[in-house]
């Protein structure tokens, strides 16, 4: 594998991040390739555990459902990297012990059990209310920490921050113009998430 030609196509796929379609499954792919794994996720969670985006390259349709309808609660890696700097990559194997994950159900009845023995995961979005991560999932356990902290994971970890950052302006500007919209017929715009979690409420919402 040509790792540069890879690089290039998984920024090229970045790039657009903030299309009306973003190239997830291009971006996924390429990190899965670039970081070296099996599978690759991006998770954004709303007050630490309501799940508001799950895109998944080569992740089974089972083990999607568990994460999403149980064990996405559970996850080993967000305590840990709670006020982490956005860029800065974590591996479970360093984190925790050996005696730790055999012990750990979320890591023994959830990772084992769909083949991820090891997890390297990137902190991408941290604020107050919202945290977002990109993860690639090993099937077999092995050194990490010189990759993560070489110079082509800091760039490309730090073009998927700008892409982002990119994406949640066009949605702000979005929303802005629908909000004004809205407004000009005395109308209000209530944005929810499917448990019923406030996002954005403008006045005269009740």
């Amino acid at each position: 594998m040509d790792r540069n030609l890879v690089l290039r196509r998984t920024l090229d796929a970045i790039a657009h991040l903030d299309a009306p379609e973003p190239p997830w499954t291009d971006v996924l792919h390429g990190m899965q390739q670039v970081i070296g794994g099996d599978s690759a996720t991006f998770i954004m969670l709303e007050r630490g555990s309501e799940l508001l985006s799950f895109q998944q390259v080569n992740i089974s349709a089972a083990a999607e459902r568990e994460y999403t309808r149980h064990f996405c609660a559970h996850d080993i890696l967000i305590p840990p990297t709670l006020g982490a700097a956005p860029g800065s990559w974590f591996d479970t194997h360093e984190l925790f012990s050996s005696a730790f994950l055999s012990k750990n159900v979320y890591y023994a009845d959830f990772m084992c059990r769909h083949g991820a023995r090891q997890m390297l995961a990137c902190i991408l979005d941290q604020g107050p209310g919202r945290r977002g991560g990109l993860t690639v999932q090993r099937s077999s356990t092995g050194q990490s920490r010189r990759l993560l902290d070489s110079t082509p994971i800091r760039r490309v970890s730090q073009a998927l921050r700008q892409g982002l950052a990119r994406r949640d302006a066009r949605a702000q500007l979005w929303l802005g113009g629908a909000e004004s919209s809205f407004s000009a017929f005395g109308e209000a715009v209530l944005l929810l998430t499917p448990t019923g979690t406030v996002l954005r409420a403008t006045a005269g919402t009740q």
